[in-house]
């Protein structure tokens, strides 16, 4: 069959299948630094490391990672942070990956981006811009992020990348800050023609604190703004509406499994954002192999027979994942809000199928 013939989710997904099975790494996420320009309330990087003073991974270092993942067959990389722009080379880094034939992802708080950038990113466009947008009311947006002028900052940002019709994905974190301004903000997002994404889940940090916790939503209120966008509803009818498989005892039932990772600021290789245990030195020999072999092991961990996700029938609608309990303090059980959040899509699955007709 022409790849022609294949839509952009599905040839994705066939290539990460194929990557997997290979055990090639098709993608990554590459915090560039810890550091932030912003202080967002919510934020899983603790303040000890977004004002660190540590330094980061000099340019060198960053060319001879990049030459590592071409080795390996990399096609993707996802820069991030922190806020991966406060580097005062990464738009030498940026375009050092394009000329390499890598496909790049930019995750920025959009600040930034400045005269270079919107000029680089015009010469060499990237896969995706994500920037989250907080709230569309400026006194909800600078209370998250605690800096007075962000948003005037940003709006002005965005005006630029939507005169030069770049790809930007702009996403909001549900949050008691902004939960009055959610629906009126993705209504502002639509209008100015940019992907809309609504992302409910808040973490804690990479360090344990649980804090940022307080702020999540209700379940209840997690599903009620779901059912209000149509995309979402399209995506979780055809979980919904697909034979469900059996459950599974592994702990860890990654899809992406060998074909994605995380690069940290300190050169390491990690799982993923969520899960940061088997942490590999990517300058060692034989980095591939050690990081793969400790990957397998854990791969092949169990839940235990008394967890109820063990034979949970709605595991699907739930985005519990084992990184994201060890964060929580909890590997092998689930963390009562996922559980709750799960039970609640369930009870409401009729609506989002009907929601995705609308």
């Amino acid at each position: 069959m022409s790849l022609l013939n294949y839509s952009y989710n599905t040839l994705a997904n066939l290539l990460y299948t194929k990557a997997a099975s290979r055990r090639r790494f098709f993608s990554c996420m590459w915090e560039l630094t810890y550091k932030c320009n912003l202080d967002c309330k919510h934020c899983y990087i603790p303040p000890s490391l977004r004002k660190s003073e540590a330094k980061d991974l000099d340019y060198p270092l960053i060319e001879q990672i990049l030459t590592k993942l071409k080795e390996w067959g990399t096609f993707i990389i996802g820069f991030t942070g922190g806020e991966p722009l406060l580097r005062k080379d990464f738009w030498k880094i940026y375009r050092k990956a394009k000329e390499m034939g890598f496909l790049i992802a930019i995750f920025t708080n959009g600040i930034l981006i400045d005269e270079e950038g919107i000029e680089t990113l015009s010469l060499y466009p990237p896969l995706l811009i994500e920037i989250t947008l907080h709230s569309c009311k400026e006194e909800t947006f600078d209370k998250i992020t605690q800096h007075k002028g962000s948003f005037k900052k940003l709006e002005k940002v965005l005006e630029k990348l939507q005169s030069k019709k770049l790809p930007v994905l702009l996403k909001t974190v549900g949050a008691k800050l902004n939960k009055e301004d959610i629906l009126e903000t993705k209504d502002f997002i639509l209008r100015r023609q940019f992907k809309y994404k609504f992302d409910p889940l808040i973490l804690p940090t990479i360090k344990g604190d649980t804090r940022p916790l307080e702020l999540r939503l209700a379940p209840e209120e997690v599903v009620e703004l779901e059912l209000s966008d149509k995309d979402f509803c399209t995506h979780m009818a055809r979980i919904i509406s697909s034979p469900s498989s059996p459950p599974t005892a592994f702990l860890f039932p990654c899809h992406n499994r060998y074909s994605e990772f995380l690069i940290t600021p300190e050169g390491n290789m990690e799982l993923c954002t969520n899960f940061r245990g088997i942490t590999t030195d990517i300058f060692s020999l034989s980095a591939r192999e050690k990081f793969i072999s400790r990957a397998s092991n854990l791969f092949q961990l169990k839940l235990p027979a008394d967890s109820p996700c063990f034979s949970c029938s709605i595991r699907s609608l739930c985005p519990q994942c084992p990184g994201r309990a060890v964060m929580n303090k909890e590997a092998y059980y689930p963390e009562p809000f996922f559980c709750a959040l799960a039970k609640e899509r369930n009870r409401r699955k009729r609506e989002y199928i009907k929601g995705a007709k609308k």
